[in-house]
């Protein structure tokens, strides 16, 4: 009786597999299908480009020195707590290396953004210590140079 049972067990157990492929087959084949659209944002980084765009009429965009490697971006004119994203690219020769893709602090109700951004270090041989600023916002992206020295 013991036997018996073992050859069972042993017989279910090559068979399972077989048995559960066909059981899913069976549920695809009961079931309709639906398409679903998946849309995957592009992320920030050296491998999107992010394009300028003309600046609103109604927006700023100062970018100050405050030492020789520290900036001040601010940016006048948009929608009140909007949530933006800078991207900070540094300009070598025959390339652009983006040193920093950073979310920031939503826009205040006057619809003014301020940021300070340090460590723009230049590199060793290559001059000016030029960076572009870009500032991606509801309305496109403002952009704009700074030599620091």
């Amino acid at each position: 009786m013991h036997e018996n049972w073992l050859v069972w067990n042993r017989i279910i157990l090559l068979c399972l597999p077989w048995i559960l492929s066909a059981c899913s087959s069976m549920t695809e084949l009961s079931q309709p299908k639906e398409t679903l659209a998946v849309v995957v944002p592009t992320p920030v980084g050296a491998s999107a480009t992010i394009e300028c765009s003309p600046l609103p009429k109604d927006m700023t965009l100062n970018l100050v020195q405050l030492d020789y490697n520290k900036i001040r971006i601010q940016v006048t004119g948009l929608q009140p707590r909007e949530n933006i994203k800078l991207v900070i690219e540094r300009d070598v020769p025959d390339d652009r290396d983006i040193l920093t893709t950073e979310p920031v602090t939503p826009v205040g109700e006057d619809g003014i953004f301020e940021f300070v951004r340090g460590s723009l270090e230049p590199l060793p041989g290559i001059t000016p210590n030029r960076w572009l600023v870009k500032v991606v916002h509801a309305r496109g992206v403002a952009c704009g140079w700074v030599s620091l020295e």
